[in-house]
Parts: structure tokens; C-alpha cells; sequence
């Protein structure tokens, strides 16, 4: 066998070089680092949209449960009300008790149609989340079985009517002294009946309920309207308060803490009287120290004094019993009773919202705007009556079944702003009937209408011409019965019973209420009558005999005995109510969110 040669190969081996990496370059530093930033910004977006929308969802939730809450008890408590939503239209009895709400300037149209420039007519932005703020809603009602209304008063009035319950009470040194140690002791009582109270109230700076004019806080919404290059002094604010509180007053009815007086008056004695200011006595020396139903007892002419007495049910009926109610002196004679108003929010006044002075639509110098300060609790009892905080809306309005809706591209009723523009064009639109409004809306001063003369144009109406066809406003709870001036453009009974009066060819006090109102004033003795558009109630040198109405005689020999042309007064608005609704609008300020809920109650 042939062996086979083995060759060998040397192979030799080297090592490889090692493979080092380079540094990052300046440029992929940067571009890293920017990656990152962006990177962080977009979770610091995502972080903050998710904690915003935990914020916005919690609001929401909160603003729901509190709406619920207040509307709630709101529709329970008018579900107590003592009387029918019926007003007493002739010289039956009166109900056991009233209803009533007023009707404040402000309407849910206001913040949309006025912050316009006045001298170009261009709109600015309005603060569209304030609604209609300014109005009253009181009425009488009766506790639920076991659920008894409870009030705060001081000890010495169950002390001096029931002494051997109630020993060693302190009776006030000074009556008219709010410090006097015998109203910071408060007794816890109960009633089955009670006068309830719900208004919304601005914050007012610390030294306004001093002066004559009580100034709300108005920071916010600070615009340049003339375009000047400078906010002016009338340009600070919006015109709404910054901050309003719905409020709600629960005033015990009760008669049996009255004692007799030597005049045979009954009276919570002499241990509470009121204030000698007729608008904010009762306010400061009772409403502040205790919450019992009362009125100013009145003297052998009508007029009221600084005595006191608890109502009885039956007593409320009667305007000038109840809460927050005032009659103004002129001497010889007062007026009727009115709300003790102040000045309407600023909004309405600003340049460029006014309507000219037409004398019939007007926007007065004072009460026509939010309760006066003094009704609102105070002092060591402050915070007691807030029943909504937060709140940019407080909304009473009535079914009016003649009202018109118009229809063209959009529905326009009488509470949104396009709904002057709507009546101009009403034979081109198409037509309904029947919806809520605001009492008066032809001419309430903040509404859609304000009037049918030419009006200063503002942000939402296309013209300001004059508008010719009366029948057009002129329905059930409009409060019109004519296109006319101060003295025969309103119904006969905003003016017989004092809501509206005029002085010559001027309004000077305009309170649009529905109340249930009374037949009293036709049997009281005392003479109530209406002089060039002015309801007097006369103390002195009364111009006819008193009571000519209810005396069984046809005193003007027109439609026989005590027709309805020989009644002194009239209730405001005559006709009964179908059904009411009750609108709460509240923000909250964290996160600038609003929510609104409304309750309707039917007068059944």
C-alpha cells in the first residue's frame, strides 16, 4: 500500500483589532434632548388633560348633586304652600296665607344683548354665564307631619309670655342696641307654619349697606367698550356681581307668643321693636335677631310704628305684613306696600344700554334691583339663611298661554335676545302660542323687548325701530294693556295696587309681582286711591270717603253696587297661574363650569 505524504500548513493567528464606539456627537445630543422635551411636554399635557378632566368630571358631579339638593327643596316647599296660585279678584275672602313673586330687570337675555360699543354699535364679548339674578319668590306654607319648621329666637320672648317654662330670662336693656345680651340668647323654637323667602343677594363691599347707595363687588370682565385705549371708570366690571348667594328664610308663624298691650293691640311687647328707617327697620332690630313672621303694628291713621307683632296665617294676606315689605312717607299720605328694593344691577345702565326715556320703559334710580343688604343675615349669624352658594342665576317665570313663539331658521320665545328682531318680522314667521316668561317682559329694562319704542341697538337685535302692533305684546301676564305713556300703558292693577306708580309722565317705581294678594284694603277703614298714576294709602285729608267698594251702594252708578270701578285696590295681576318654573344656575369657580336646573310646579 502506498503511503500518502502528509504536508502540514503552518497557520499562524493575529489578534484582532478591538472595536471601540465613538461618542455622541453635539448635534445628537441636542436632537436627543429635544426628543425628551417633547416627550415630557406631551406627558405633562396628557398628565394635565387627565387632571383636568378628574377636575371638570368632579365639578360636574358636585354642581349636579347641589342643583338636585336645591330643587328639591325647593319643589317640596311649594308643594306645602298654604294657598292656590289663584289672585283674589274681588271682595272674597282672602286665602289663608299669600304667594308671590316679583320680577327683577334682569332676564336671561340680558348679558347676550347688551356690552356694546355705543358709539359704532359693534358687540363685545358678553359674560354670557350670568342668567336672570334679581328675582323674589315668598310664600306661606305648612309642615310636613313630624318635620316642623325650626327658628331661632331670642329666650326673653318665651320668658315674658311663659315664665314659669322659661325663669330667669334677661330682657333687653336697650331694644334698639343689636349687642345687648338679651339677643345673643337664642331658643330653638318650632312651628307648623312658616313665611319662606328665597332671593339671590350680591357681595357687597364692607361699607356700602352705610351709604345711601350699597355697591356690589364688580371686578371681573373688565373690557375696553369705547375702545379708547384705556379702561374707564365706568368700564371696571361687568355690571353683574361678582359673587351672588340664593338665600332662603324660614320665618316662624307664630301668633301665641303675642302679648296683649294696654290699647288692647297684640304685641311681642316691648322688648322688640323696630327700626325707625321704614325701609330696613324691621331688618336690622328683628329679621337680624330672630326668625319669627312680623309686621309693624299700625296706629289710629294707617301708619305703621316701631311696635311689632307676630302674623297670624290670616295676617299675611295683607302685602304690608309681610317680609322685606315697606311703605314710603310723602306726609300726607304713603304709597302701598312695596319691596324694600336697591339699585338694579349696573349692567342696565352702562353706556349704550340705556333705552331712550320714552317715560314709560326705564330703567329707575332705585327699587327695582336686589333685596337691600340689611335682610340678608348678619353679624354671628351670618351664613345661616345661604341656601346656594356660587350662584350666577335665580329665575322665577310664568306660563303665559298667549304669549307668541316665533319660528323661522330658530325658535325665539320672549326670553331670548332675538326676540324683539322676531315681533318686527312676525308676518313672515310662523306662529305658537303659550310658554314661560318673565312677568312684564315687553318692558322690563334688561329683557329682549325693552319696549315698543326705538331702542339703543345692542349686540343681538338687527334694528331699532319702532314697533307699531300693540297686539303683539299685549298678553296675559305681559302687564300691558295699551301702547301709551306712564300713566295708562300699564294694567289697571300693577297701578291699584302700587306696584308701578308714576309721577307725571315718568315711572318711578316698578316692581312687576304676581300676588294672591287681598280684599282687606276694601274694609280696612283707611282710604286707598289711585291719583295720576300714584296708588296713595292716605293718613290724613283723604280726597273720598274710605272704602266706597265694599259698602253696598253703587257709588258711581255705572255697573250696580261695589263694582269692580269702586274698589280702591286691585291685585297686579288678576288671572290664576297654570304652572310656575324656577330656574337655578350655579358655578363652580375652580374650573369656570355652569350648570343650570330647573323645577315647574303646577297650581293644582
Amino acid at each position: 500500500m502506498k503511503q500518502v505524504p502528509i504536508k502540514l500548513i503552518a497557520v499562524s493567528f493575529r489578534p484582532s483589532r478591538l472595536i471601540t464606539s465613538k461618542a455622541f456627537t453635539l448635534v445628537e445630543m441636542l436632537v436627543a434632548m429635544a426628543v425628551t422635551l417633547l416627550m415630557m411636554v406631551a406627558l405633562a399635557r396628557a398628565f394635565s388633560y387627565v387632571g383636568r378632566q378628574v377636575q371638570e368630571s368632579r365639578a360636574v358631579t358636585q354642581l349636579t348633586s347641589e342643583l338636585r339638593d336645591v330643587t328639591a327643596r325647593i319643589h317640596s316647599d311649594l308643594k306645602q304652600c298654604t294657598v292656590k296660585m289663584q289672585a283674589n279678584r274681588g271682595l272674597e275672602a282672602d286665602q289663608n296665607g299669600y304667594f308671590m313673586y316679583y320680577e327683577g330687570p334682569l332676564t336671561d337675555a340680558t348679558s347676550s344683548l347688551f356690552r356694546v360699543d355705543a358709539s359704532s354699535g359693534n358687540p363685545v364679548l358678553p359674560d354670557a354665564r350670568y342668567g336672570d339674578c334679581d328675582d323674589y319668590l315668598a310664600f306661606t306654607a305648612v309642615a310636613k307631619p313630624g318635620q316642623w319648621f325650626r327658628g331661632k329666637v331670642p329666650r326673653f320672648l318665651l320668658g315674658q309670655k311663659d315664665p314659669a317654662n322659661y325663669p330667669g330670662y334677661l330682657p333687653p336693656v336697650d331694644p334698639n342696641d343689636p349687642n345687648d345680651p338679651a339677643f345673643q340668647d337664642l331658643v330653638v323654637i318650632e312651628s307648623k307654619y312658616a313665611e319662606i323667602v328665597y332671593f339671590a343677594s350680591p357681595e357687597y363691599y364692607a361699607d356700602s349697606p352705610s351709604t345711601p347707595w350699597p355697591t356690589f363687588v364688580d371686578n371681573d370682565g373688565t373690557i375696553d367698550i369705547n375702545r379708547n385705549g384705556s379702561v374707564d371708570g365706568d368700564e371696571v366690571g361687568n355690571g353683574f356681581p361678582d359673587r351672588l348667594r340664593i338665600h332662603r328664610r324660614v320665618l316662624l308663624i307664630r301668633p301665641d307668643l303675642n302679648l296683649t298691650a294696654s290699647d288692647g293691640q297684640l304685641t311681642l311687647g316691648s322688648g322688640i321693636l323696630a327700626g325707625a328707617d321704614p325701609k330696613t327697620g324691621l331688618a336690622t332690630t328683628v329679621h337680624q335677631r330672630c326668625d319669627l313672621s312680623v309686621r309693624r303694628i299700625l296706629d289710629a291713621s294707617g301708619r305703621p310704628t316701631v311696635r311689632v307683632a307676630a302674623n297670624a296665617l290670616s295676617d299675611l294676606s295683607k302685602p304690608h305684613c309681610r317680609f322685606a315689605h315697606y311703605r314710603i312717607d310723602f306726609g300726607d299720605y304713603t304709597s302701598m306696600p312695596i319691596l324694600a328694593l336697591g339699585k338694579p344691577a349696573s349692567v342696565l345702565t352702562k353706556t349704550g344700554n340705556v333705552s331712550p326715556n320714552t317715560g314709560v320703559v326705564s330703567t329707575t334710580a332705585d327699587l327695582n334691583g336686589f333685596l337691600v343688604p340689611e335682610f340678608v343675615l348678619g353679624g354671628t349669624r351670618q351664613g345661616e339663611d345661604v341656601f346656594a352658594d356660587y350662584a350666577v342665576g335665580f329665575d322665577v317665570q310664568v306660563y303665559d298661554p298667549d304669549v307668541y313663539i316665533y319660528t323661522e331658521n330658530e325658535t325665539v320665545g320672549p326670553t331670548d335676545a332675538g326676540y324683539r328682531d322676531a315681533v318686527l318680522l312676525a308676518s313672515s314667521l310662523r306662529v305658537t302660542q303659550g310658554g314661560f316668561v318673565d312677568l312684564c317682559y315687553p318692558v322690563l329694562s334688561g329683557g329682549s323687548v325693552r319696549g315698543w319704542e326705538a331702542i339703543a341697538k345692542d349686540s343681538r337685535g338687527q334694528s331699532g325701530q319702532v314697533i307699531s302692533n300693540a297686539a303683539l305684546l299685549i298678553s296675559r301676564f305681559s302687564g300691558l294693556q295699551a301702547f301709551g305713556n306712564a300713566l295708562n300703558s300699564y294694567s289697571d292693577g300693577l297701578y291699584r295696587s302700587g306696584r308701578v306708580y308714576a309721577n307725571g309722565s315718568s315711572v318711578v317705581a316698578f316692581q312687576p309681582t304676581f300676588d294672591t294678594f287681598t280684599s282687606h284694603y276694601e274694609r280696612d277703614g283707611f282710604c286707598q286711591v289711585l291719583e295720576n298714576g300714584f296708588m296713595k294709602w292716605y293718613s290724613n285729608s283723604p280726597p273720598r270717603t274710605p272704602d266706597l267698594g265694599a259698602n253696598g251702594l253703587d257709588d258711581d252708578a255705572q255697573f250696580g253696587a261695589d263694582d269692580i270701578g269702586e274698589r280702591e285696590t286691585l291685585a297686579p295681576f288678576p288671572n290664576s297661574v297654570d304652572s310656575i318654573r324656577i330656574s337655578v344656575r350655579l358655578e363652580n369657580e375652580k374650573v369656570r363650569l355652569v350648570r343650570q336646573a330647573s323645577v315647574e310646579f303646577a297650581n293644582n
